[in-house]
């Protein structure tokens, strides 16, 4: 079953290449959806697809990126769309 989470990961997040590894993840999990930077230092992501894959994301959400330190991730369960073709960042 498809599903959408939305992701509001905090910690020192940014400068440390986690939307770039955040990316190939959900590429590699066949997700789809969005990955951006918020003005006040957290990443915000926007995804999409099967429950089990959902899962192993936001599992690596919590690692990060090998220089990331991530504090805290966030995550909201919403009504999937399927609006989302691939994976990008913006």
């Amino acid at each position: 079953m498809v599903k959408r989470l939305h992701l509001l990961v905090k910690g020192d997040v940014q400068g440390v290449f986690y939307r770039h590894h955040a990316s190939k993840k959900a590429r590699d999990l066949e997700l789809t959806g969005w990955i951006r930077n918020e003005p006040n230092g957290d990443v915000s992501i926007s995804v999409e697809g099967e429950s089990d894959a959902l899962k192993d994301f936001v599992d690596w959400a919590w690692e990060g990126s090998p220089m990331a330190e991530v504090a805290d991730v966030d995550a909201t369960e919403n009504e999937a769309t399927s609006e989302f073709e691939d994976f990008k960042i913006i």
